[in-house]
């Protein structure tokens, strides 16, 4: 699944087709969202 890291206002959110909101509630800084998409990606098998 593609995972990308959209910046919104305040930071950025790591989105994807199933949560075009975000991950996050709040907006994460640029350095959060990576930290969260590199989990993702390692939880998800990489898909």
């Amino acid at each position: 699944m593609p995972y990308a890291i959209k910046r919104t206002k305040g930071g950025a959110k790591v989105v994807s087709p199933n949560h075009p909101n975000g991950f996050s509630k709040k907006p994460l800084t640029l350095r959060q969202a990576k930290k969260q998409l590199r989990a993702i990606y390692a939880n998800t098998g990489g898909k």
